[in-house]
């Protein structure tokens, strides 16, 4: 078996304020509350009548996490389906400082897939008993069984209680200049600020 696995848990380079913050949820038409966090400061931001899109850098690394927010009069499905990577370079070129209020939803979660359906499809020969991994192996009869993908990742403040602190002096008695609340299914992306490579991808549904 060959095994695939991408972990990822990155500093904000402006920590969220530890704290037990509640926020609301929207979703087919229900509201409930779930563990979050909020900070007021200044992000990469463009929205429009469609979308709201955020830029959360990571502390160290080139590499932020893209937040994708529809609007509420927005189809969740039919926007990510529609949502190309052109269409994303565009939007991430309107990106602009503003000052932004941001509520978003603390999630962690593992995803797991079996890739051997699509794999073989289109490499058949390396799950038959034809195979030759003799590169890798002295055995002869080697075949590839199953080709497992394993994703984990998890988003919380991810800082410590001292730079959490000054992040609540810096921001919260300031007004924004916009507001960002993630309450209602989004796209999250793990992106690349210097090659614009998408490093990991994923959707909140249901926190």
């Amino acid at each position: 078996m060959l095994t695939n696995t991408v972990d990822f848990k990155g500093s904000w380079q402006s920590p969220f304020p530890k704290s037990d913050y509640q926020m609301n949820w929207v979703q087919s038409g229900k509201t409930k509350s779930v563990s979050g966090m909020s900070q007021t400061n200044v992000f990469n931001f463009v929205e429009n009548s469609q979308v709201q899109v955020l830029e959360l850098p990571y502390a160290g690394i080139p590499l932020s996490m893209l937040v994708i927010l529809p609007r509420p009069d927005q189809d969740f499905g039919q926007f990510r389906t529609k949502l190309s990577l052109g269409a994303l370079n565009k939007i991430r070129g309107q990106l602009k400082p503003t000052r932004v209020r941001v509520e978003l939803p603390k999630f962690s979660f593992a995803f797991q897939l079996s890739a051997r359906q699509q794999l073989e499809t289109a490499m058949p020969l390396a799950f038959s008993e034809k195979a030759d991994f003799s590169g890798i192996s002295e055995s002869g009869d080697i075949h590839l069984h199953d080709v497992v993908h394993k994703a984990f990742i998890a988003v919380d403040e991810d800082g410590t209680e001292a730079s959490a602190a000054s992040a609540v002096v810096a921001g919260v008695k300031q007004l924004a200049e916009a507001e960002f609340l993630a309450q209602r299914p989004f796209i999250f992306l793990l992106v690349d600020d210097e090659s614009g490579a998408i490093w990991f991808g994923g959707q909140l549904v249901n926190p």
